[in-house]
């Protein structure tokens, strides 16, 4: 992480997830600097968070941490060598 307390390449696989999210293509290179332990966190993180109750009109919160999820879920998929469902 930039604050030095971080998993390492945290901040490297927060990005990825966002670009995948986005739907931009993710090169091999890139996949080498995924944190499969970090991705793997954040996942099960998001996951939770976007079944819980929400406040009235803060619903699409939970909608984009269970997009974020997903990107998370095809991240690791990617780098542990499984094909993606959008590619």
């Amino acid at each position: 992480s930039w604050a030095g307390r971080g998993l390492k390449s945290a901040d490297q696989t927060m990005f990825l997830m966002d670009l995948v999210k986005s739907e931009i293509k993710i090169t091999k290179q890139q996949l080498a600097l995924v944190n499969k332990e970090y991705a793997s966190l954040v996942l099960g993180w998001l996951l939770c968070h976007s079944a819980e109750p929400h406040s009235e009109g803060n619903e699409i919160v939970r909608l984009h941490q269970f997009a974020s999820a997903i990107s998370a879920y095809e991240l690791i998929s990617l780098a542990i060598g499984r094909v993606s469902a959008r590619r």
